[in-house]
């Protein structure tokens, strides 16, 4: 098992890559972790999804828009603290990709620099034609805060990408196996 390092990709199956950005903390651990879906070649057809683009932080952003050749399409924000939701703004300026979250009345600790241009709730889903988020409300956290269960439909995993746990895979495909990818 190797240290999570902020700046680097890690493949964490066909279809997930995960960046951590430069915030190591209390409330981050090593730091915010980034989710790339989808897309892994960067094709021109193929939808690219970022899921918690993180902090307003210029190498966080740099690797994010080198790992996807500036290309995205999609920037999903789980809830809107300024660990998970600043760096949307300046990825969808950089790329013109649709926002899609929710956002939360202002109780000082919020982002308000994020302006969803679809807001989602639960049970709604975005889809592409590699892979499908399904928006999960789980309060307590924030009143806005929505896990996105993904679940790939490649290699028969389900694959659950959550800020709190990190990214946990079952394989759905006979077997009972659980791994949590953010210790790997």
């Amino acid at each position: 098992m190797s240290a999570i390092k902020a700046g680097e990709v890690v493949q964490l199956s066909p279809l997930v890559r995960r960046i951590t950005a430069p915030n190591p903390g209390p409330l981050t651990g090593p730091g915010t972790n980034t989710y790339i879906l989808g897309n892994i070649n960067n094709l021109v057809n193929k939808k690219t999804i970022v899921l918690d683009p993180g902090p307003d932080d210029s190498s966080h952003t740099d690797a994010i828009l080198n790992a996807t050749n500036n290309k995205i399409d999609m920037i999903v924000v789980t809830h809107t603290h300024d660990d998970h939701s600043p760096a949307a703004k300046v990825l969808a300026n950089k790329t013109g990709a649709l926002l899609i979250g929710a956002t939360y009345p202002d109780d000082g600790y919020q982002d308000l620099t994020f302006h969803a241009d679809k807001k989602i709730s639960h049970g709604e889903v975005i889809t592409t034609d590699e892979l499908t988020l399904e928006a999960i409300h789980t309060p307590g956290h924030v009143g806005n805060h929505q896990n996105q269960a993904l679940w790939i439909l490649r290699d028969n995993l389900r694959h659950l990408v959550s800020p709190v746990v990190g990214a946990v895979s079952i394989d759905s495909g006979g077997g009972n196996s659980l791994r949590n990818d953010a210790a790997e």
